[in-house]
């Protein structure tokens, strides 16, 4: 963390990225960013967005009830019918923890 606060300092007192020496400009730009959006410097404090893509258990009852009336589904179709974007692999791993073929 001292790392990069004095690579945040150095950008201060100079306002190039070009000027903080050892460092790639656009890593010090991203760096910056997400100070801003984030409000931290620290590796990993990004804020994750809560994302649409996972199943929930009302999407299990929705897929067991797609499923049962169109058993030869593609993993494209059942996802389709969830009507929310989410990748193939995300609805294969929801069958198998459903104990779905």
């Amino acid at each position: 963390m001292d790392y990069l606060m004095s690579v945040v300092r150095t950008y201060e007192r100079c306002g190039s990225s070009a000027e903080v020496h050892g460092c790639s400009e656009s890593w010090v730009r991203r760096l910056l960013q997400q100070g801003r959006e984030h409000g931290s410097y620290e590796p990993g404090s990004k804020v994750r967005k809560t994302s649409s893509r996972i199943c929930t258990a009302e999407d299990g009852l929705r897929i067991r009830q797609f499923i049962a009336e169109k058993p030869d589904a593609t993993l494209v179709e059942v996802a389709a019918a969830l009507a929310k974007p989410i990748h193939p692999s995300t609805v294969s791993r929801t069958l198998t923890r459903l104990n779905l073929p």
